[in-house]
């Protein structure tokens, strides 16, 4: 039977080359997946000082920053979601068409 091996490195630097074409779109991508993971622990935080009432506050003044960070968490991934997409994409039709290059290279023998 076969052993199970990792994927090499510079297989994963491949595939975020051919998505983006430059580590700092890479990069950028990277940024809105921690942003948006930001977003959903500020909405956690935020739950739990409205549930403790830890700023003696009348409840429309926790609903509404509560709505405020909703809506940027919505934002936040929505980004994300867009971003990734773009991303995976672009990499897979990159890697095709180096694919398809490849194979018109092959002798016909």
């Amino acid at each position: 039977s076969a052993i199970p091996r990792s994927v090499p490195w510079w297989v994963y630097r491949e595939y975020a080359l051919a998505g983006s074409g430059r580590w700092v779109v890479f990069l950028a991508l990277l940024l809105t997946f921690l942003l948006a993971e930001c977003g959903f622990i500020s909405l956690d935080t935020w739950l739990a000082q409205w549930a403790d009432d830890t700023f003696h506050k009348s409840g429309d003044w926790y609903i509404q920053r509560f709505a405020a960070l909703t809506g940027l968490y919505f934002a936040l991934q929505a980004t994300r979601s867009f971003a990734l997409a773009t991303f995976v994409t672009a990499a897979s039709q990159a890697l095709h068409r180096r694919l398809i290059q490849q194979l018109f290279k092959l002798p016909l023998n």
